[in-house]
C-alpha cells in the first residue's frame, strides 16, 4: 500500500505541474468511490474465510491449476 499511495502521490504531483485542465472534485470522488469499494470488499473477503475457511478456494485452485496443466501440456 506504501508503494501504491506514493505513485498515486507522484500523478497528483504530476498533474499539478501539467498544464492540463483536471476536475479535482471527480478525481477526489473516483479516489474514494475505490477506497470504499475495496475497504467493503476485503471486508466482506475476511467475513466469507472466517464463517468458511480457506479450503473451498483450495479446491479451486487445484482444480484450475489441473486445468490449466492439462490445456498447455496436451
Amino acid at each position: 500500500m506504501p508503494v501504491i499511495a506514493a505513485a498515486g502521490g507522484l500523478q497528483v504531483v504530476n498533474l499539478m505541474q501539467s498544464e492540463m485542465a483536471v476536475n479535482w472534485g471527480l478525481l477526489s470522488l473516483g479516489a474514494g468511490t475505490a477506497s470504499i469499494s475495496a475497504y467493503l470488499c476485503i471486508r466482506c473477503f475476511l467475513q466469507v474465510i472466517e464463517k468458511m475457511g480457506l479450503w473451498p478456494f483450495v479446491v479451486y485452485r487445484l482444480l484450475l491449476g489441473g486445468v490449466l496443466v492439462y490445456w498447455f501440456v496436451f
